[in-house]
């Protein structure tokens, strides 16, 4: 726990002032090696040193304010601006007692009457301010009262001074200039650190600046929100159908009716492009930067200029990840070739989704966006076998291992390594189908293993492709499916049936060919390591399942044979990398993606991906990648916490969340077209005004560069 002076947050006042400083919140004490003196923001006040000087603090944090008001209502435009001259006032020893009432009445209006989270929770520091310390002001605001600290007695005229509020309850007043501080004074070398998050924001693994692409959709202008989300990610049409949306888990809408429809927004200006005929045009703004905020008062990220195009990176893989940190890479000026064993380029966005959930034309025109910045996509070209990891790092100046998950795993039963004609694993299962190759279910009776996402698309495809009837086998509950709630119940009303709390124990062939399954039912017993309750066989439960195909997906693994033992491997099977800066045991060879993390999402792949971009311009700079400042908000900011989901937002609620189009199950069943259709225009600019800008002012009292810490 750290130690504090005083702390508002949250609503629970911890007052220290007249002693020691006691136990606060675990995040206060330091951020990245300096003191953290103080923080301001929407939940409140926090103080670690009993010389931070509050006053001048709060005009910090509100110039801060003002720089993100976005000026279409005047109660955060203006209201903010006069909190910060009143402040301004009171510290340049002009104030009266009457402005602590007129800061109150302010901030109120501001609280009240702002229509975004900005000035909403903007007034939070005031209030707690004018609580906590404006008795200790309040005698210094008299004429009479004011006494010049190292003065005998107040002047006449002497008002040009310097009021200070210290977080231990003093007040004093210097003279000398209001511009800055006196030297010497408490308060001298401090730095101020503000910056901008969001609760949706915070939670998007790729961290796209989610407010502000809405913002730009409920005015109409889809272009601009389409460049906002490719500062970070060319893949909108992508993302914007087969992202499993984590930021929707955090929007405060949610806490008022339904969440917004974040992913489909996304996609509605991605469609709006395609529908008018123009490609997909990648590189604008592109920054490189990868945090869950931004610098208060700019647009994104900072910039990052381009050494030479003479550096040269090598990447293995054109998945989400190696798109990804091509993109980022590329649109910092350097020469990007990707490598990939497949005839395809796209990885598993293209051998392992289905087309009816991400058409091929969709992905084929993002991937060419991303081309036309520079970039190279060498096709059929396997590394380990057509070209070397040797030879990439004597031609390149840093590689990125993107290779993803391409092997599935075992099921571990009896016969499964016999070669029965009838037994696909699901990943070649969905490679074949997209490349064409799988052979007709037509009249088959299929058997899926598994519960995740990747059992969906196989279940759902097989239906498809003609078979009679498509059985899913997992052996736990249905509570307990780590596939995505909507793609159990889509893949319901398609036909799938499921037999929960069953396990395959051995493959059933005759004459080399499939012909069912041995499975045992289970029972749930106490929880295993990942929290689910751990399934255990019922005795004499066993039985028999006919069937003609089996697809097991129950897992995915890599292939690292191509790294020949030069880079080092973790027990998983995945390669072992900096958690922060994707290195890996070999200088300038960096990995991300699911070789890293284990079949995960294609959202948090592309971050993987911009955060290599990052590594690798550090690396190619400066020869060595570490850690940024925006690597340490983002764990800062995860135990200081952006979205609380029992909070009362405090308006009417009743907006519905607007349904995106979706064939009839009966009919989207029979082919591979496109089951979702996205919005049309009357309800993506409905949705699109559902949302509460929940954008959120934060601002840290930073130790100076040369102060210790104690």
């Amino acid at each position: 726990m750290g130690k504090v002076v005083f702390s508002s947050w949250g609503g629970k006042v911890v007052d220290h002032r007249d002693g020691p400083p006691g136990v606060g919140p675990s995040w206060a004490g330091e951020f990245g090696g300096r003191q953290l003196k103080a923080f301001i923001g929407w939940d409140g006040l926090l103080v670690t040193d009993p010389d931070v000087d509050l006053l001048a603090a709060l005009q910090a944090y509100y110039q801060a304010v003002q720089g993100e008001s976005c000026g279409r209502c005047v109660p955060c435009r203006v209201g903010t601006r006069v909190i910060y001259n009143v402040l301004a006032r009171i510290a340049g020893g002009e104030g009266l007692p009457s402005d602590l009432d007129l800061l109150r009445r302010v901030a109120r209006v501001v609280r009240d009457s702002s229509l975004c989270e900005l000035g909403q929770a903007g007034a939070r520091a005031v209030f707690d301010f004018l609580d906590y310390y404006s008795e200790a002001l309040r005698p210094f605001l008299e004429e009479e009262s004011k006494v010049i600290v190292g003065h005998g007695a107040p002047a006449a005229g002497a008002r040009k001074s310097q009021v200070q509020v210290l977080a231990s309850g003093r007040v004093l007043v210097r003279s000398g200039s209001v511009k800055g501080r006196a030297a010497g004074s408490p308060a001298a070398c401090v730095t101020y650190k503000p910056f901008v998050t969001a609760p949706c924001l915070k939670r998007c693994p790729a961290h796209l600046d989610i407010p502000a692409y809405i913002e730009a959709i409920k005015d109409g202008r889809y272009e601009e929100s389409l460049a906002i989300i490719r500062q970070r990610t060319a893949l909108a049409g992508v993302l914007g159908r087969v992202c499993v949306h984590p930021c929707e888990e955090n929007c405060r809408r949610g806490n008022v009716d339904e969440p917004l429809a974040i992913r489909g927004l996304k996609r509605f200006v991605a469609d709006y492009e395609v529908k008018r005929g123009r490609q997909p045009v990648a590189g604008c703004g592109v920054r490189l930067f990868a945090g869950p905020w931004r610098p208060a008062g700019q647009p994104g990220g900072e910039e990052s200029t381009a050494i030479t195009a003479s550096k040269k990176v090598a990447i293995i893989g054109s998945g989400p990840a190696g798109l990804s940190a091509a993109y980022q890479l590329a649109g910092r000026g350097y020469k990007v070739t990707i490598f990939e064993a497949l005839p395809v380029a796209g990885g598993m966005l293209a051998v392992g989704i289905p087309s009816y959930r991400l058409p091929r034309d969709i992905l084929a025109g993002e991937i060419e966006a991303i081309k036309a910045l520079g970039v190279t996509i060498n096709l059929n070209t396997r590394v380990g076998v057509d070209v070397t990891l040797d030879q990439l790092q004597c031609d390149y100046n840093a590689v990125f291992i993107a290779t993803g998950l391409h092997a599935s795993s075992r099921m571990g039963v009896a016969g499964e390594d016999e070669g029965y004609a009838g037994f696909i694993p699901g990943v070649k299962f969905l490679r074949d189908l997209n490349l064409d190759r799988c052979p007709s279910l037509e009249g088959k009776v299929v058997a899926v293993v598994g519960g995740g996402n990747v059992a969906m698309d196989c279940a759902r495809s097989a239906l498809r492709l003609g078979a009679r009837e498509v059985r899913l086998i997992y052996r736990r509950s249905r509570a307990e499916m780590p596939a995505h709630a909507t793609e159990v119940n889509d893949a319901e009303a398609e036909g799938v049936i499921y037999h929960f709390q069953v396990n395959p124990t051995a493959l059933v062939a005759e004459k080399g060919s499939i012909k069912g399954m041995q499975c045992v039912r289970m029972e749930l017993g106490e929880p295993d390591d990942s929290g689910r309750r751990r399934p255990v066989p019922v005795p004499g439960s066993e039985f028999f399942l006919p069937c003609d195909i089996v697809v097991p997906a129950i897992g995915q693994a890599a292939d690292l044979s191509f790294l020949e033992g030069r880079v080092e491997v973790g027990k998983r099977g995945t390669i072992s990398v900096d958690p922060v800066t994707l290195a890996t045991s070999v200088p300038g060879v960096f990995a991300g993606g699911d070789v890293v993390l284990g079949a995960r999402t294609v959202v948090e792949a592309v971050a993987q991906g911009n955060r290599a971009a990052v590594s690798i311009d550090q690396y190619l700079r400066q020869g060595t990648a570490s850690p940024t400042v925006e690597d340490q908000l983002d764990a800062w900011l995860e135990k200081v916490g952006v979205y609380d989901p029992g909070e009362e937002i405090g308006i009417y609620g009743g907006r519905s969340r607007q349904e995106e189009r979706v064939a009839p199950a009966a009919e989207r069943v029979k082919d591979f077209r496109e089951v979702e259709g996205g919005f049309d225009f009357h309800a993506g600019r409905a949705e699109a005004e559902r949302c509460l800008r929940c954008y959120r002012v934060g601002m840290m009292v930073l130790a100076g560069e040369g102060e210790s810490n104690g």
